[in-house]
């Protein structure tokens, strides 16, 4: 299964190298696509979402719009090149994350989050929230 945006189908590639597999529209596999807000439903609260789908981070994200509002922190791989594969940049993807009350950096330093927000990490978990 892959989960994006939005629900439906997608198409992944089937490279030799499993851990580099990823939706692509020139993937020769069709999955089932899902949004993680359906897959992870229910009221409780999460210390933690970690993404790591090869740039696909930010698609992944916005299908997990109300599971956010129930995460005390995000860990994802930051990568510029993998996320100019999909269209946008680290931190196009940052701003969006701190309007919905996570902040942090990525890279090989996590930056602590500041006070009333999230922490999001890309190199270390930073599973608690600030303040």
């Amino acid at each position: 299964m892959g989960l994006g945006r939005d629900a439906g189908e997608a198409q992944m590639t089937d490279s030799l190298y499993d851990d580099q597999n990823r939706i692509s529209a020139e993937g020769s596999v069709v999955v089932p696509a899902a949004r993680l807000d359906a897959v992870i439903s229910g009221a409780g609260r999460y210390a933690l979402l970690k993404v790591d789908v090869e740039g696909l981070e930010w698609d992944v994200l916005r299908g997990a719009e109300g599971l956010l509002e129930r995460v005390d922190g995000i860990y994802l791989e930051v990568s510029e090149r993998h996320f100019a594969n999909y269209g946008y940049t680290v931190g196009e993807l940052m701003a969006w994350l701190e309007t919905r009350g996570f902040a942090g950096g990525g890279g090989v330093q996590a930056s602590a989050a500041r006070a009333g927000h999230r922490p999001v990490g890309g190199a270390f978990p930073l599973p608690t929230k600030a303040g």
